[in-house]
């Protein structure tokens, strides 16, 4: 689960600049560029036998439940647990990291979005734990992710191991038995 969420965008290698950089909305060819990185991943990894078990996580982590997702348009149970995990992760993530086109939101903010995405584009049953987790663990997971991005940034140190990514899917596994038993 590790390798993959610190790999699940190594297919964007493929993807044009132009495309990866571009600061506007992406036209729908673009766009469908964009969405192939993540078969060109699970590809990659796949050729790689540590990473076992990785490529499924990354070809489907944008995936969502109700079928609407890609690569494959897969939903529900069909999508591996590890990419549904991670897609709230990565969802997490993302929503609070500033972008070359908006600031960051509150975690107040992903909270309402997560919940309201519960049963579309998250896994119910996983969007459910998440929102039990006090909003200051999501805090303290950001903010000791910035610090160490920093100081690796400062040091040229090696990256992160895969257990340090800023909001591991880990946490949710480990918040409920719920989620460890789907």
């Amino acid at each position: 689960m590790g390798h993959a969420a610190l790999l699940h965008d190594i297919g964007k290698v493929a993807v044009s600049d132009q495309v990866l950089l571009k600061p506007g909305p992406l036209s729908n060819e673009e766009y469908e560029a964009l969405k192939l990185h993540s078969a060109i991943g699970e590809r990659i990894v796949d050729r790689m036998g540590f990473l076992a078990g990785a490529g499924s996580i990354i070809r489907h982590h944008h995936e969502r439940w109700d079928g609407r997702g890609y690569p494959d348009g897969i939903g529900g149970s069909q999508i591996p647990l590890g990419s549904r995990l991670f897609a709230l992760s990565d969802t997490l993530d993302a929503m609070t990291s500033n972008r070359c086109y908006r600031r960051a939101l509150t975690l107040e903010a992903v909270r309402e979005e997560i919940a309201l995405c519960a049963g579309t584009q998250f896994d119910p049953a996983i969007a459910k734990v998440f929102l039990t987790v006090p909003l200051e663990n999501w805090g303290e997971l950001r903010q000791q992710a910035d610090r160490e991005a920093l100081a690796a940034s400062a040091s040229a140190a090696p990256a992160p191991s895969p257990q340090s990514s800023p909001f591991p899917a880990e946490v949710l596994l480990q918040s409920s038995p719920v989620i460890a038993s789907l």
